[in-house]
């Protein structure tokens, strides 16, 4: 695991469709630095929308499955499975323009909403919401990726799908950074550059 965690300090992320090769500095994020981040970007959210990843392990796993992309838009049908990896968002302008074919594409019944949703947290929410959307789309962002515009993106996404007036899309901010509330060993911190 050493040798996996010590490779996160190189990562090659995918920003708006051009490749970038940097070096990444974490640091743990809280839930107030989370949130101070997005006013001063001025971003218009609502905190139940918040999620982050669950723990460390989870992160590794992300890392390895290369999905520490920021921005990324995942997309899942009314039902709530995923919908084909050929779908992507009509992103003209920065805008997701086309919601309205989420539910018309192809779709994998075996991963579901569900499957994704138990592996994060979200901070903000305390009570179970059993509401019934059109869809559902998870965008990430995370303060580490403020080294472009790809932030920006995730946010212009996140705005135009909360503002979507044909379907009822529940939207998910789900947050790459390495969380303050995760049980980190020494080790791992030490590798992670965060003592």
């Amino acid at each position: 695991m050493k040798n996996l965690i010590a490779t996160l300090f190189i990562i090659i992320i995918s920003f708006t469709g051009s490749t970038l090769q940097a070096q990444i500095t974490f640091k743990k994020e809280s839930n107030k630095s989370m949130l101070q981040f997005l006013d001063d970007k001025n971003v218009e959210y609502s905190k139940e929308d918040i999620a982050t990843l669950h723990d460390l392990n989870i992160f590794i796993d992300y890392y390895s499955k290369e999905m520490l992309s920021i921005p990324e838009a995942y997309f899942f049908n009314k039902q709530g499975f995923r919908v084909s990896k050929k779908y992507k968002g009509n992103s003209c302008g920065k805008v997701i323009k086309n919601a309205d074919k989420i539910n018309k594409a192809d779709f994998d019944s075996n991963e579901s909403v569900g499957d994704w949703l138990k592996y994060y947290s979200f901070p903000f929410t305390t009570e179970n919401n059993d509401s019934e959307y059109d869809a559902y789309v998870i965008i990430t962002w995370g303060v580490f990726a403020e080294i472009n515009d790809s932030n920006e993106t995730a946010f212009n996404w996140y705005q135009s799908l909360k503002n979507n007036k044909d379907l009822n899309i529940k939207v998910i901010l789900l947050n790459l950074d390495i969380q303050d509330t995760w049980q980190i060993s020494e080790d791992n911190a030490k590798v992670l550059g965060l003592n």
